[in-house]
């Protein structure tokens, strides 16, 4: 093993040229390795749903104040066109708050130079649906088929594992969690969950 590696950095102190190559390497691998390894965590070693029924009108609510603040930064304006009544739904809250706040914080920075993030809900055909729509740039349809897979991202500092962990999430509510985009013009995510039956 030693004779891989210099027996002594004498001289490799922080001012020299070995430093300033190393360094900016290795400075954000190490500052971004505990999220990888947290989402990858999440994503072989998935919690069961606790669930209970769940008005997704509060959950939303709940995510909106942890992204208000980052989109005023941002210059993003929510817009909120809420169901004036959407069904109950069973979900574990925490995990639908986890997909949720993934999915707004992905449009959100999608719109580099400001924009709209739309969030919508609806019931349809037997589903409480929640869309989350951005004015951001847009994704080609090569990218969208590729879009939940693992470790793929359009974001330099991406993880690629949040749409992955959140698809499976979504998924182990029975629901299902969509894309579609257009370059240039934006991008929509759809959830899709049951809702509760009226006998239940």
């Amino acid at each position: 093993i030693g004779s891989k590696f210099p027996q002594s950095l004498d001289g490799a102190g922080p001012h020299t040229p070995f430093y300033a190559a190393i360094f900016p390497a290795l400075v954000p691998a190490n500052s971004n390795i505990s999220m990888i390894l947290k989402e990858f965590l999440l994503l072989t070693k998935p919690t069961a749903p606790k669930v209970r029924e769940a008005d997704l009108h509060v959950v939303l609510e709940e995510i909106f104040l942890l992204i208000e603040s980052k989109s005023l930064l941002e210059n993003v304006e929510i817009r909120k066109c809420y169901a004036k009544k959407l069904p109950l739904v069973k979900v574990d809250q925490a995990q639908m708050k986890q997909v949720f706040l993934n999915l707004a914080t992905n449009a959100i920075q999608a719109m580099t130079n400001g924009g709209y993030l739309t969030i919508s809900t609806s019931e349809e055909k037997g589903k409480a649906v929640v869309r989350f729509s951005d004015t951001g740039c847009g994704m080609e349809e090569s990218q969208i088929k590729k879009i939940f897979d693992p470790f793929f991202s359009t974001k330099e500092q991406g993880t690629g594992l949040g749409l992955t962990i959140s698809y499976r999430l979504i998924e182990a509510h029975n629901g299902k969690l969509s894309a579609e985009s257009t370059p240039g013009k934006g991008s929509i995510f759809t959830v899709e969950l049951p809702v509760l039956c009226n006998e239940e």
